[in-house]
């Protein structure tokens, strides 16, 4: 690869030096994928002590050794190199199920499909989305997280090198272009015990073009309904479906937001970013009033990413909470070293262990991070509780109208009855 003599700032062959920096910045991955996960060549969740542990299982730490033995109810434990008794989130999970303290979603609640979307880069989409996902399955409920980026960053966080080891056939390529029907062969289990990915890679870039055909639409229907039909099919396996979305308007963005009942838009705490919100909103208003009929949300939160605290990110906060008020989330995901230690690791601040003098940052990230989670985790089971309550509240009616129709049924018949009798006594 050489450089212009005429013009240093250039190079002859520009396709030349796209293709070694492919394949230097491939080797590169790889090499931080391998120091990132254990050496049988697999991620890892952290394990933790037993108490932290029992406060997971909402039992005390006396509780669970009683009951851990041979032959006793949690069977025996396991333990580190140093003795001590350490729990994987499938261990705690058995153990809630045991206990019957893990949290079920109510009967005659649905899933909630969530998109996290916003066409401007860079404002945390990714970082919230598996956050998030995370710390749903350390509650121990069920999710899908489907990675809609062609960028494929959250499938790199998950220990996927994407172009390498992917193909469109691992992706939800087909399931938008062909048949819905095969986003089961798409699911793959992650190392977080009841957390699953849909990953992506660059394919998907032909997919949003593919999306455009009119012989596909003819097949399949609207371009942008593909992925709601594709999600029929799984989503009652699931307590939450979280879909991360490309920084655009663009097909794959365009099918997230047909698909979901709830919205989380991430935007920075800056004028700028206020701008590009109400630019999305627009895009929003056209895209939802092209339904038929009116679009509802079950959910939908601006949340306020990356706060840095300064005087001009609190006078945007501050812009944007008055002007939309109870929408904008009670919590901010601050921006901490923490959190960009983790990414830089290829992991999440729930993966990542502080050493030392980073312990007491790392336990305030942990905070932060987990005071967000709570908040939308918190506001579903409010949503699944209502709809609980509604559809009993159904069940009872249609049980008392079809008691009323047979008590009307049996007094018409023993009317009929009477009225026969009379005339043969005549």
């Amino acid at each position: 690869m050489q450089i212009n003599d005429h013009e240093i700032f250039g190079v002859d062959d520009a396709a030349e030096l796209m293709q070694e920096s492919n394949e230097i910045g491939t080797k590169v991955l790889e090499r931080l994928l391998a120091e990132s996960i254990d050496p049988e060549n697999n991620k890892k969740l952290k394990r933790w002590g037993i108490t932290e542990a029992a406060d997971m299982i909402g039992r005390s730490p006396q509780h669970i050794r009683i009951n851990e033995g041979k032959g006793k109810r949690f069977g025996l434990p396991d333990k580190d190199e140093n003795g001590k008794r350490v729990y994987s989130l499938d261990r705690i999970n058995k153990i809630r199920d045991i206990e019957g303290t893990r949290y079920l979603r109510p009967k005659g609640s649905d899933c909630m499909i969530t998109s996290i979307a916003n066409f401007k880069g860079g404002v945390a989409k990714t970082t919230t989305t598996i956050h998030l996902a995370q710390k749903l399955a350390l509650d121990g409920l069920k999710c899908l997280v489907i990675d809609l980026d062609p960028q494929a960053t959250l499938s790199f966080l998950f220990g996927l090198n994407p172009d390498i080891e992917l193909s469109e056939e691992d992706t939800i390529n087909l399931s938008l272009t062909e048949d819905p029907s095969l986003i089961h062969n798409v699911i793959r289990p992650t190392y977080t015990d009841g957390l699953d990915l849909i990953p992506s890679n660059l394919s998907l870039q032909d997919t949003e073009f593919l999306l455009m055909s009119d012989n596909i639409n003819k097949k399949l229907g609207n371009s942008i309904s593909r992925l709601k039909s594709a999600l029929e099919f799984v989503k009652d396996q699931y307590d939450v479906i979280l879909i991360d979305c490309p920084p655009n308007n663009g097909s794959l963005t365009l099918n997230a937001l047909y698909a979901v009942t709830g919205l989380i838009v991430p935007v920075l705490p800056a004028i700028t970013d206020y701008a590009s919100y109400i630019r999305f909103a627009k895009t929003l208003s056209n895209l939802f009033n092209s339904r038929e009929g009116n679009k509802s949300l079950k959910y939908f939160r601006i949340l306020i990413t990356r706060h840095t605290k300064t005087t001009s990110s609190i006078r945007a906060e501050n812009l944007i909470r008055h002007n939309f008020g109870d929408f904008v989330m009670s919590n901010s995901m601050i921006n901490t070293v923490d959190v960009q230690n983790a990414t830089s690791e290829i992991k999440t601040i729930y993966e990542r262990k502080a050493l030392g003098s980073e312990s007491k940052s790392h336990k305030r990230a942990i905070e932060a991070v987990n005071a967000v989670n709570d908040e939308i985790i918190n506001a579903f089971k409010s949503i699944w509780r209502t709809e609980a309550n509604a559809n009993m509240s159904k069940i009872k009616s249609a049980k008392k109208k079809k008691v009323v129709k047979k008590s009307s049924v049996i007094r018409k018949k023993a009317t009929n009855k009477n009225a026969v009798t009379k005339r043969k006594v005549k």
